[in-house]
């Protein structure tokens, strides 16, 4: 009954919601939620700087149209630096540290998913953030809120001995553990223009492609080309949809008539939503979420 009363979710313009919240992409705050459910996509902008690590149990996906986003990351147990430009897609496996730095005058969209109840994040700190070798102090969270629950986590470190003398907390066995990956290796970022051009003839033909086919994670980037009309069965969580070319139509349940959306038109399918999505002779459109979208009577 619950998900009969859902409706489509954050519809938005990409471009007039960015501009009609620029006051919140620059500092202080630096970034404004556009959804929050099962999954969190959030606008992010810069200048920030930070020297903490964060860690989640789930994918992160990047999508950065303006400047650069530095992202080192925790790789194997090895210091790696990701950079990812304006145009650029990155999709981050689960349980990586990584620490975000971005530019001034940048603009990124992130998707994350919801933590589990019994899910933790982490953040540490190293001795030394440009060789990452000895971690200084860290502390694994509950996370619901992001910007409220990391708080009191900066506060304690802060207070810290490990933060006053620059010695390495003994480890605490009591503790909660950090999960982390040290077998995944993340993927280089994509520029999507030029991704999308390499894959036009298979697009054209109304295809599915998943930019990041075998990478280990548990949100699902995927592009839809067009002409297309494909009815997608309805998913558990939430699924973001933005088109990045063309039209595209959504027919469901929710709505008497077709949801028409433009380039850079944006919405959340809510769960439990099955529908159709009509693509145009040279539309295409980006989805994400927590597993594949299946087509209808499909696997």
């Amino acid at each position: 009954a619950t998900w009969m009363a859902a409706r489509f979710a954050a519809r938005a313009v990409l471009p007039k919601w960015r501009a009609a919240n620029a006051s919140a992409f620059v500092p202080p705050v630096c970034n404004k939620l556009l959804h929050k459910g099962s999954l969190s996509i959030m606008g992010v902008g810069g200048p920030n700087s930070r020297t903490d690590f964060h860690i989640e149990r789930g994918a992160e996906f990047f999508w950065q149209h303006d400047g650069e986003l530095q992202l080192p990351i925790i790789e194997r147990g090895r210091r790696r630096l990701v950079r990812v430009g304006a145009g650029e897609i990155f999709l981050l496996p689960p349980d990586i540290p990584h620490s975000p730095q971005r530019s001034a005058d940048s603009f990124g969209i992130v998707v994350e998913r919801e933590r589990g109840p019994d899910e933790l994040d982490g953040l540490r700190w190293y001795t030394d953030f440009e060789s990452c070798e000895e971690v200084l102090w860290e502390r694994a969270f509950h996370c619901s809120d992001l910007g409220r629950d990391l708080v009191p986590v900066i506060e304690a470190f802060r207070s810290s001995h490990a933060y006053r003398t620059g010695e390495p907390a003994p480890v605490d066995p009591a503790a909660l553990q950090i999960a982390q990956d040290l077998e995944a290796i993340a993927p280089a970022p994509l520029q999507l223009l030029s991704w999308l051009a390499d894959h036009a003839a298979t697009l054209a033909a109304g295809a599915s492609l998943d930019p990041f086919e075998g990478v280990p994670t548990d949100l699902h980037v995927c592009v839809h080309g067009g002409p297309s009309h494909v009815a997608r069965a309805a998913c558990s969580a939430d699924r973001w949809l933005c088109v990045l070319e063309g039209e595209a139509e959504l027919y469901s349940q929710l709505s008497d008539e077709p949801v028409k959306l433009q380039a850079g038109g944006a919405l959340v399918v809510p769960p439990g939503t099955p529908l159709s999505l009509q693509l145009g002779r040279g539309g295409l459109a980006l989805s994400v979420g927590r597993s594949r979208w299946a087509e209808q009577g499909g696997e």
